[in-house]
């Protein structure tokens, strides 16, 4: 029986010695790692926080200290330490463990988290509830460098100072956000690693004048401007002092002895104090510490993606490209032709497929790290010095620049190419990263002509569309494989595609997984004697008007993969009404919640959105 079997957690570990918390580690890691390579999930950043997470606990008394985690995405020894050990195989499976904080699981999480750098203002929450209700307890955020590159931190930073009560800051520093971390406050992380001069000089001092005053004073406190002084010189700034934090650090997150030291001290500390861990992204898996973005993120199986694309029905082949990939090669294509084209990220070059594109130009890759709203606001800046930006980014994240999107870019139609990456349900990463509501507001945005390409062909057209358009674009896809449909249609602005014959049902599906289930959807009522027509309704926004004046006395159903509110379908039932098109319409969309965790085919049974499902739906309707 292993150790961690042995444990009554948490309590059990303020017991345990540093020999049996690195036994205790052991044992964690390996179940880290057995259960995500089963359940798929964020590898490289869990295995990376073992001893720090550890070493929490031995330290602070939770769930009645808050823990909050920027992200989230690292709290896997956290989720079994906190009494979830017996049902962590259960991990990001259909009702099982969140592979994120989430307070409807347990107490011991303080805060929902599932984007970067929002812990500090959580924390200033907490800060300013504890002042006014004059309660007794320790706020401890565990926040990423690449968390340092979002803006968001820097507000509470500023604010934080003025609240007048404590906080923890650890920061875990693995060089690492999910692609390489990069910019200033990077180098600046890096000039502390190798700052050991300092380190041990300051070790040095404070023996040699412990015990000693000058004068009246404390010798070690006349010498505190002295090493503010040293630290400014050998590190090169103070950036942290700025925000009235007391510095500790680098620690090797590693060592059991110096990671509980430093949090004892910083325990008894009565302002505020940052402690910087650095760690080891991937520690004690060797695939991934060589390539810990590799492995930020697994799937169960790496054909899981590609097996709901094995289904044959005559309309379609399988490509063994992802969107991604698609997307990323045709591009560095383009560019190489058009060398006004510019290729953006926020931190995420591999995910979004371009790293082909980083290879072949360098000088043309702009990495600006975890900051959308930035991302947004520079590519329009470019676009009006005559370069072609493409910014490549999760609809989940792209949220996060809703304003700059909105008055930076559109506002002044300016010639920007969105190309919105995990469009639709994502699955196991559950509710914050499902891209749901992307139509939602990018309907809503004048100037902006939204795409969603049915298959890599047409993203591969779109895509080059897009170089002499020149006006704000959105084009989304969703993650995963594609398909390869055997009608090729030349893209036309506004126009929709018929991908079969007339009829008097309409089936208008928006985008490559719902044009899948609309064609199979076809084939079910066929089989009933229930002819149906299926358009491709490729420009999302704006509509092909004149296919839609002709659906007159017609059945319309629209397919998409999109909560219901201000999507697809509602815009298409706002348009009929108010032309007075009299048809019988009915959306099939997500319903207007947040979707919880389950595989990407769980999650469209959960919600009836089955090809079976919406065709017994429809042939309800029609006998009706």
């Amino acid at each position: 029986m292993s150790l961690i079997e042995k444990l009554k957690l948490p309590n059990d570990i303020k017991k345990l010695s540093d020999t049996e918390l690195a036994i205790l580690a052991k044992d964690i890691r390996q179940l880290i790692l057995d259960t995500v390579i089963s359940n798929g999930g964020h590898l490289a950043s869990n295995l990376g926080v073992v001893e720090l997470t550890l070493a929490l606990y031995k330290v602070f008394d939770f769930p009645k200290d808050k823990l909050i985690f920027d992200v989230g995405h690292q709290c896997y020894t956290h989720k079994i330490l906190s009494g979830r050990l017996d049902k962590f195989s259960s991990l990001r499976k259909k009702d099982g463990l969140s592979g994120f904080p989430k307070r409807e699981e347990s107490p011991y999480d303080s805060f929902n988290t599932g984007h970067s750098s929002s812990a500090l203002s959580i924390a200033c929450g907490f800060m300013r509830a504890k002042k006014l209700s004059s309660e007794n307890f320790e706020i401890i955020s565990v926040i990423g460098d690449g968390s340092l590159t979002g803006g968001l931190i820097f507000e509470a930073l500023n604010d934080s100072g003025n609240i007048g009560e404590k906080q923890i800051i650890v920061l875990n520093d693995n060089s690492m956000s999910i692609s390489k971390n990069v910019g200033a406050m990077s180098n600046y992380l890096l000039r502390l690693h190798n700052s050991s001069f300092y380190n041990s000089l300051k070790g040095s001092v404070s023996k040699t004048f412990s015990g000693m005053k000058f004068g009246k004073i404390d010798a070690v406190k006349v010498l505190e401007n002295l090493k503010k002084r040293i630290k400014y010189a050998v590190q090169g700034g103070l950036p942290f002092d700025q925000f009235n934090l007391k510095y500790f650090g680098p620690i090797d997150g590693h060592n059991f002895k110096e990671l509980i030291n430093v949090l004892e001290t910083a325990k008894k500390e009565k302002n505020s104090v940052i402690i910087h861990v650095v760690t080891k992204k991937g520690r004690g898996y060797l695939p991934a510490e060589i390539n810990p973005d590799k492995y930020h993120g697994i799937s169960a199986s790496k054909c899981g993606d590609k097996k709901d694309c094995e289904e044959k029905t005559g309309e379609f082949e399988n490509s063994n490209e992802t969107f991604s990939e698609v997307f990323g090669k045709t591009l560095t294509e383009m560019a190489e032709k058009n060398r006004k084209i510019v290729a953006v990220t926020a931190a995420m070059s591999d995910g979004t497929g371009l790293t082909f594109f980083q290879n072949k130009f360098p000088e043309r890759f702009f990495d600006v790290g975890i900051a959308e709203a930035h991302a947004v606001t520079m590519s329009a800046a470019m676009s009006l010095s005559g370069y072609k930006p493409y910014f490549a980014v999760y609809s989940s994240f792209l949220q996060r620049g809703f304003d700059e999107l909105l008055l930076d870019v559109c506002m002044q139609n300016l010639p920007v190419t969105f190309c919105i990456d995990r469009a639709g349900i994502v699955g196991e990463d559950g509710e914050t990263h499902q891209g749901i509501f992307d139509l939602s507001y990018l309907m809503m945005i004048p100037n902006l002509t939204v795409c969603a390409p049915k298959d890599a062909q047409e993203l591969k057209d779109v895509l080059k569309f897009s170089e002499n358009f020149n006006a704000p674009l959105a084009i989304r896809y969703p993650k995963g494989y594609s398909k390869c449909y055997k009608n090729k249609n030349k893209i036309e602005y506004s126009k929709w595609e018929k991908l079969t014959s007339d009829s008097n049902i309409y089936l208008l599906a928006v985008g490559a997984k719902m044009v899948e289930i609309a064609f199979k959807t076809s084939k079910l009522l066929k089989e009933k004697n229930i002819l149906s027509t299926v358009v491709n309704c490729l420009f999302v926004k704006p509509f092909d008007i004149e296919l839609l004046k002709s659906l007159k006395d017609k059945y319309v159903f629209t397919f998409e993969d999109n909560v219901v509110s201000g999507g697809f379908g509602a815009n298409i039932s706002l348009f009929l009404n108010s032309n007075n098109i009299n048809c019988t319409v009915n959306n099939f969309a997500f319903p207007d919640k947040f979707i919880s965790h389950a595989s990407v085919s769980e999650i469209y049974e959960m919600n009836n959105l089955t090809s079976k499902n919406i065709a017994l739906k429809i042939e309800k309707i029609i006998k009706k």
